[in-house]
């Protein structure tokens, strides 16, 4: 669910300020039923690959937000329909894998097309 939040602030005199540019926030699926999509994963059998790119082609039949959940077990880059997703590199920062995955989400919507759309990760 998309939540939307705003800020307004008064002064001593009373005095309200302009609002605020709209701020918006995710609230994760939280029922097993609702969860959709599948896991774009490396093959067994490769041998020894040191820095892989994974793609995955996919068909888009409705337009709406859609969100790109990543956990790569350490860095990566994603790339959609050519287009980076965001401004970082080599996300996420370091964890402590042993202990915790980090996930990275994406708001690939704007990248999105209605029929063949494609995604690739480069892994670091």
């Amino acid at each position: 669910m998309l939540c939307y939040w705003r800020v307004r602030i008064w002064n001593e005199k009373g005095e309200a300020s302009d609002w605020s540019a709209i701020g918006r926030f995710a609230v994760g699926i939280l029922e097993n039923d609702k969860l959709q999509g599948a896991y774009i994963g490396l093959a067994t059998g490769h041998g020894d690959v040191r820095a892989p790119l994974l793609r995955k082609t996919f068909t888009m039949s409705q337009s709406g937000t859609t969100f790109l959940y990543v956990s790569s077990l350490g860095y990566h880059e994603a790339y959609i329909n050519g287009i980076k997703a965001d401004s970082r590199v080599l996300a996420p920062v370091t964890s402590q894998l042993d202990k915790r995955s980090l996930i990275v989400t994406y708001d690939i919507t704007p990248y999105l097309q209605q029929g063949e759309n494609e995604i690739v990760f480069w892994l670091g």
